[in-house]
């Protein structure tokens, strides 16, 4: 069986903000970490500096456009918070277009009995 992720590939993860995966995943994975917050993002260079294995991404998951596939599209915390059935799709096509075939989607959200809100924000 294999592992989600291998040596090798390469790993998106959508709502990066400071999360220490990123550095779990690096240098044996080439890593895209992407947030709507530049703050995030320049939270995130700031501990990791410029990296050959990491790419940097300010971006809106629904505007999000890749160069290549990836081996691995991984969120735990941007989903939810989308609560408009039409952004919903909008990101279910863009995870569907980003992964490579056999590729995998990680994704984590509350359960429909769970918060209504994160935050301070709505969830769905």
């Amino acid at each position: 069986m294999r592992r989600v992720s291998a040596p090798g590939d390469t790993v998106l993860i959508v709502g990066a903000g400071s999360s220490t995966l990123v550095d779990a995943l690096v240098p044996e994975r080439q890593v895209i970490a992407v947030d709507i917050s530049l703050a995030a993002i320049e939270s995130l260079r700031a501990r990791l500096g410029d990296r050959p294995e990491i790419e940097y991404l300010v971006s809106d998951v629904l505007d999000l456009q890749l160069e290549s596939p990836v081996d691995v599209w991984h969120d735990r915390a941007t989903f939810h918070f989308l609560v408009d059935d039409a952004d919903q799709r909008t990101y279910a096509r863009r995870a569907a277009d980003a992964v490579r075939p056999g590729g995998h989607l990680v994704l984590a959200t509350f359960a429909p009995s769970g918060p209504t809100s994160c935050s301070g924000l709505p969830v769905r």
